[in-house]
């Protein structure tokens, strides 16, 4: 891993290196200028895990996870395989958030009990695993900003517990003016903070959360 001169103290490291040993039991976070800056560093992640044979979980939206998966098959994935045996784990992050809101309001008994049965469905078949998860991001474009703090700081306990990789991931553009400051509230909820700016697919930019700036 590498100091970036003159980037506020971006760390250059290999993907593969940093989602295997940097950030082994961290709860990260990226805030993206765009799609394809966020698919290449979830695709970065996934098949991290996958040539680490982890189990990896990705709760996210259709057209995301339509989208990882045929970047995946581009680069040789046998995306059924992975599916079966238990090593990919695709789910849908509305029908996630549909099992603790209830009404548009938040269950609490229910939000704790879904974050837990995602750990448990990671460990499927014993092997290690890593989460990347749209669950708090898409309650928070859908304005449900207490909740979505909520949800990040129960995965963050549940983190405490069962150490894994985490990776978390919002777009900008939910973030208006008016909202910049939730974006610093959902930073401390994470240990690290991955750049949104430029490609992260094979080598990711990131730094430590000591008080830095999400957005920046």
């Amino acid at each position: 891993m590498n100091k970036v001169p003159g980037s506020d103290n971006w760390i250059s490291a290999n993907a593969s290196i940093f989602w295997s040993n940097i950030a082994r039991y961290d709860h990260v976070v990226q805030l993206y200028e765009d799609d394809e800056i966020f698919l290449d560093t979830l695709t970065g992640f996934v098949e991290s895990a996958i040539h680490s044979d982890e189990n990896a979980v990705v709760i996210a939206t259709d057209i995301h996870l339509n989208a990882l998966e045929k970047r995946m098959a581009r680069n040789g994935m046998h995306i059924d395989k992975l599916m079966l045996e238990g090593q990919f784990i695709p789910l849908d992050v509305e029908e996630t958030v549909a099992e603790f809101m209830i009404d548009g309001k938040a269950d609490e008994s229910r939000m704790k009990e879904t974050i837990a049965g995602l750990f448990i469905k990671a460990g499927y078949n014993k092997k290690r695993f890593r989460l990347s998860g749209e669950i708090a991001p898409t309650l928070f474009g859908q304005g449900h900003r207490e909740v979505a703090t909520r949800v990040e700081r129960l995965t963050e306990i549940s983190n405490h517990e069962n150490p894994v990789s985490i990776f978390c991931a919002y777009s900008k553009n939910i973030f208006c003016d008016n909202a910049m400051n939730f974006a610093d509230t959902i930073c401390n909820e994470h240990s690290k903070i991955i750049s949104g700016s430029g490609k992260q697919l094979t080598q990711v930019l990131y730094r430590e959360k000591n008080g830095a700036k999400c957005c920046c």
